[in-house]
C-alpha cells in the first residue's frame, strides 16, 4: 500500500514538474540574449554609443592621424592585422558577435579613437565615455592585443576601405 501511495506522489511530483518546465518555455518577448531584440533601455545605450563622435579622440598615445589618400597595401596589411586578432570576436558587418561589428565605424569615430582602442584598451575601456558604454552593451572586456602603432594605423586604412571612404576618414 505504502509503494502505491509512494507511485501516485511520484506521479503527480513528475507532472506537476513537466508543467512548470513547459510553462516556463513560454513568450519570452520581454527577455534579451545573444541575437534576440534588445529592450528599451539596451536599445537607448545602443543609440548613444552609436552617435556620431567625430570630436572624441579616446585615450591613449594618438592624438592626431594624418589620412591621405587611400593606400590598398595599408588595407590588405589592416585585413590581414583584423583576421588574426579581431575577428574571433568583432564581425565586419552585421550584429555584433562578443564585440560590436565595424561596419560605420569611420561614420562614427575618428582614426585616434579607433587606433587608442585598439593600442590602449584598458585606459580607454576605464576611463573613455564611449568606451564605457560600449562595454555595458557587450558585458566583455576588449583584451590587449598588443598591436603596435603601425598596424593599428593599417586597420584604419581597413576600415575606409569596407566602409567605402577611400577618400577621407568620413567621406
Amino acid at each position: 500500500m505504502t509503494t502505491l501511495k509512494t507511485k501516485a506522489t511520484l506521479s503527480v511530483a513528475v507532472a506537476l514538474f513537466f508543467a512548470a518546465a513547459i510553462a516556463s518555455c513560454g513568450d519570452s518577448s520581454n527577455k534579451t540574449s545573444g541575437n534576440q531584440t534588445p529592450n528599451a533601455e539596451e536599445k537607448k545605450l545602443e543609440e548613444k554609443v552609436n552617435e556620431i563622435k567625430h570630436y572624441n579622440t579616446g585615450i591613449g598615445p594618438i592624438t592626431k592621424v594624418e589620412i591621405g589618400p587611400f593606400d590598398a597595401a595599408m588595407a590588405a596589411k589592416g585585413k590581414s592585422v583584423y583576421e588574426m586578432k579581431c575577428q574571433s570576436c568583432h564581425r565586419i558587418e552585421g550584429d555584433r558577435l562578443v564585440g560590436p561589428s565595424f561596419t560605420g565605424v569611420t561614420e562614427r569615430r575618428t582614426p585616434e579613437w579607433v587606433m587608442n582602442m585598439i593600442m590602449n584598451t584598458e585606459a580607454m575601456l576605464n576611463e573613455d565615455q564611449t568606451a564605457k558604454d560600449m562595454l555595458e552593451i557587450c558585458l566583455v572586456r576588449m583584451p590587449n592585443q598588443n598591436v603596435a602603432e603601425p598596424d593599428a594605423r593599417n586597420i584604419v586604412e581597413y576600415f575606409r576601405e569596407i566602409d567605402g571612404h577611400k577618400k577621407s576618414w568620413t567621406e
